[in-house]
């Protein structure tokens, strides 16, 4: 609790590292322990529509796991996600908290978004998607094996069921949203009619080209440009 107030507490993620340095110095061991183990590491910085940007970090410390979501505009944070993994009654559990820092903005954005994308999504929305750790891969492991998304996204067009395809494209999360591409390219090959409002989202995605959280073959963690 302590970690999480002082990090909700900063409007720049830039402040992050010197954040964590004070706590490391004044909080008693009796509270919470920073171990060897223990570090920071940048995931990415992405954008996400509309000048708005998608910052990730994460900090591991033996046990626990912070994994640290920034909304932010113009380098100042707008909305802060942190979900921690961490180990309560011999149970692992999930904890997840979010901190609005300026609701005017955020509302801002959800509003434009939902114009462009043509949804109906809300702050819960958002704060779910943007903070789903995901990874886009269509194949896996030195068998190739097809992912389970990509099955899911192949079972899905056996099915005729294209709103659920389309559904990826509009995902707040971008690599939902490769997975959504990767359903069209099923679709075109099949020669399936794509609504032309379809059309112009997964043109605007590829254009915008943030970058993407991937696994190559047994390598995971890989972040680059897939367009």
């Amino acid at each position: 609790d302590i970690l999480v107030k002082e990090i909700s507490t900063t409007t720049n993620t830039d402040q992050i590292d010197y954040k964590i340095d004070s706590l490391k110095k004044y909080i008693s061991k009796d509270i919470y322990v920073f171990d060897n183990d223990y570090g920071i590491v940048d995931i990415f910085e992405r954008e996400i529509d509309f000048n708005y940007v998608h910052q990730r970090i994460e900090i591991s410390n033996s046990v626990d796991d912070f994994q640290l979501d920034f909304v932010k505009k113009n380098n100042q944070i707008l909305l802060f996600i942190i979900k921690l993994n961490t180990w309560e009654s011999k149970k692992r559990k999930l904890i997840t908290k979010y901190f609005v820092k300026d609701s005017s903005l955020i509302n801002e954005y959800i509003k434009n978004r939902n114009s462009f994308y043509k949804t109906d999504k809300r702050l819960e929305d958002l704060i779910s998607e943007i903070s789903l750790n995901q990874t886009f891969a269509i194949n896996f492991g030195y068998a190739f094996t097809l992912t389970q998304t990509a099955k899911e996204i192949q079972s899905l067009i056996e099915r005729k069921n294209y709103d659920e395809i389309f559904s990826f494209l509009k995902s707040y999360n971008i690599e939902n949203q490769a997975f959504g591409t990767y359903g069209l390219s099923l679709m075109k090959k099949k020669k399936i009619k794509i609504p032309k409002e379809i059309k112009r989202i997964e043109k605007h995605i590829k254009k915008r080209n943030s970058d993407t959280l991937i696994c190559a073959g047994c390598i995971c963690g890989i972040v680059k440009k897939i367009f």
